[in-house]
């Protein structure tokens, strides 16, 4: 692996970009992510920067100061930033727009674009329930709306190679998003009652670490052609039939209550422009371990 090859990367504060971060690094890639100007003094980023000599950060105060990428030269761009919420308030709206469109378009938009490959990760929610566009919330929307803007940039820079990747769920215990299956680990260690939404949920997950490994094979392969992809586990997972699994091997059971509220989430098996990647991935044995630890 060529060690000079240099990664710019955003949202490497959040669960999937700092996970890359760290493989990123132990790969031997240079690495410079950018950041809000709070975390120059992170004892995290800090420990890491001693720790390895291939990472640098970009700190900005506020979006005008991402002029300061104009004079650098990187050869791939990944970008994980993101805010999620499900509640589309006004608030939020310009939480959207601010993070997952504003924020990475003025990052594109001073790139050198002698730039290789320009990587950005999208959600399945931008597919509810359809097998094309049907974005389940304004979240979903300002990703797709994102999408829109590389379209511009694509047409532009016909040399630069533009890949998409979808993703529904992801999980691994080290996970402390406020997210179901964090959720059904604070509940058991709580001695808390877990109040599953209905007995049909059910979910498609992949780790981070098949997030990664898949990225490595973008930057490593020399396939000239752009991608819209979905990383998807090849089995889906009913979340009643995971608790009730789980509770056969526990020394002690999870509590719950299953609601009767309506939730219909179809994962369906063919998308209209994506190309379906299937991952074997058993949840059930990672969630296990996370629940035993703690």
């Amino acid at each position: 692996m060529n060690r000079k090859q240099s990664i710019l990367i955003s949202g490497s504060s959040g669960f999937l970009g700092g996970n890359f971060l760290l493989f990123a690094l132990k790969n031997g890639y240079k690495v410079t992510d950018i950041l809000r100007y709070k975390n120059k003094n992170n004892k995290k980023i800090l420990e890491l920067k001693k720790k390895y000599k291939n990472y640098k950060s970009i700190f900005f105060k506020d979006i005008k100061n991402l002029k300061k990428i104009n004079n650098k030269k990187f050869d791939f761009f990944i970008n994980f930033a993101t805010f999620y919420s499900e509640k589309n308030s006004n608030e939020n709206l310009t939480k959207f727009v601010n993070s997952n469109i504003l924020f990475p378009v003025i990052v594109l938009n001073n790139l050198d674009f002698k730039i290789k490959k320009i990587i950005n990760l999208g959600s399945m929610q931008e597919f509810f329930n359809s097998n094309k566009y049907n974005p389940k919330n304004l979240y979903a929307s300002s990703k797709k709306a994102y999408e829109q803007f590389l379209e511009f940039y694509k047409a532009k820079n016909k040399k630069t190679l533009f890949y998409n990747i979808k993703l529904y769920e992801t999980f691994s215990k080290f996970d402390k998003r406020k997210k179901i299956f964090s959720e059904i680990i604070k509940c058991y260690l709580n001695k808390k009652k877990f109040h599953l939404i209905n007995n049909k949920l059910t979910l498609n997950v992949i780790h981070p670490d098949h997030v990664n490994d898949f990225i490595l094979k973008i930057l490593k392969n020399k396939n000239k052609t752009n991608q819209n992809v979905i990383l998807k586990n090849e089995k889906n997972i009913n979340i009643l039939n995971l608790i009730k699994n789980l509770n056969k091997k526990l020394p002690k059971q999870i509590d719950y209550k299953v609601l009767s509220k309506i939730y219909d989430n179809k994962i369906l098996n063919k998308y209209k422009n994506l190309k379906i990647i299937k991952i074997k991935y058993d949840i059930e044995k990672d969630l296990l371990d996370a629940l035993k630890k703690n």
